[in-house]
């Protein structure tokens, strides 16, 4: 985020937020950013199709004939867990701020569900979980609540969400795989493991020093600092309400993948379902490409391969698991960005 970027998303002394310049989702910068990892994403994928010599009229055929009810399924698990998402993050957010109006000034799930999904459009078009930073400043923007509180909140909740998909991952690698794991899988298994061992790491020693940590900054850093901490800690005493809602969405995302495996005519057992879903959304960390595009794709399509699926069905639930999880966002959320802005001049309309 440049000077520029940085000091019109920045409060000011009265507590709002210059957004003279919304008429665009993103500065234009940004959109340079985004196409060329998307040019980056093609190419992965064109080398992931000379590399395994696919006969794309099959893999289309197949696609073509998918089955409407399964597919119908997908979608419904994928978007039935945006509205899980939203929840859980107002349970996150209402223990993260010490304002005692907090509650009266969240929006409702609704709002939250929409700021939500246009976090989830630019994650789509941007590498990097850059989505995140944009929901954070709509929240702030929509309810005055501090940037840094409501950072702390999105840290909270992609930590939850990486310590449920690495755990969940190993475990249903085992069940998948058992003692049978071969090189790249044992390789995918290790950068779970890592990576869950960073983000517990980290908690831990974040929590375990924040307050001898906070007493070293300077005066006019440290507020920002305890919001921040509150944001990431404040929930703790709900984590069971957390854990609850964190399995329910990671459940979803394994049965969105068994549908559209099963669209086209590839059954998987749940537990690989499940594996091949958490290896699409742990692929997406690796911050080269928009969503992982091209990356996922790989990854999904050689772990199906690992399973026995053959190459044109791999491609095919591949590309079809995508565009349940991918490019329908890019359908879904630029109406949902109209609005959202057609909603904020209204607003701004009424107060002038």
């Amino acid at each position: 985020m440049d000077a520029e970027r940085a000091a019109r998303l920045a409060p000011t002394e009265s507590g709002e937020v210059d957004d003279s310049n919304q008429d665009r989702l993103l500065p234009r910068k940004t959109w340079v950013r985004a196409a060329i990892s998307l040019v980056l994403a093609v190419s992965i994928a064109v080398f992931g199709i000379w590399r395994l010599d696919i006969d794309l009229d099959t893999v289309f055929a197949q696609i073509l004939r998918a089955q409407p009810v399964f597919l119908a399924g997908a979608l419904a698990a994928y978007y039935g867990a945006m509205p899980l998402r939203a929840w859980r993050w107002r349970v996150i957010l209402e223990k993260s701020d010490t304002a005692p109006d907090l509650p009266d000034r969240l929006p409702g799930l609704p709002g939250l569900l929409r700021i939500y999904l246009l976090g989830w459009l630019v994650n789509c078009l941007l590498p990097a979980k850059l989505g995140e930073v944009y929901r954070t400043y709509l929240l702030k923007r929509q309810s005055g609540i501090r940037l840094s509180s409501t950072f702390g909140t999105v840290i909270a909740e992609r930590a939850s969400d990486l310590l449920a998909l690495t755990t969940l991952f190993i475990a249903s690698g085992a069940v998948v795989f058992g003692g049978r794991l071969t090189a790249t899988v044992g390789s995918w298994v290790e950068w779970a493991l890592l990576l869950g061992l960073s983000v517990a790491f980290a908690l831990g020693a974040g929590y375990a020093l924040r307050h001898r940590f906070g007493r070293l900054l300077p005066a006019g850093v440290r507020q920002i600092y305890w919001g921040l901490q509150q944001g990431i800690f404040g929930s703790a005493g709900r984590l069971p309400a957390i854990a609850g809602l964190t399995a329910i969405i990671w459940s979803l995302e394994g049965v969105r993948f068994y549908a559209a495996a099963r669209a086209v005519d590839v059954s998987l057992p749940l537990s690989a379902a499940l594996l091949a879903a958490l290896l699409a959304s742990l692929l997406t960390t690796v911050p080269l490409t928009p969503a992982g595009v091209g990356v996922v794709e790989t990854g999904v399509v050689g772990l199906l391969l690992l399973l026995g699926v053959s190459e044109s069905s791999a491609v095919s639930v591949a590309i079809l698991d995508r565009l349940v999880a991918y490019w329908s966002v890019l359908l879904v959320g630029p109406p949902i960005w109209v609005y959202s802005r057609w909603r904020s001049l209204q607003h701004d309309a009424c107060r002038a």
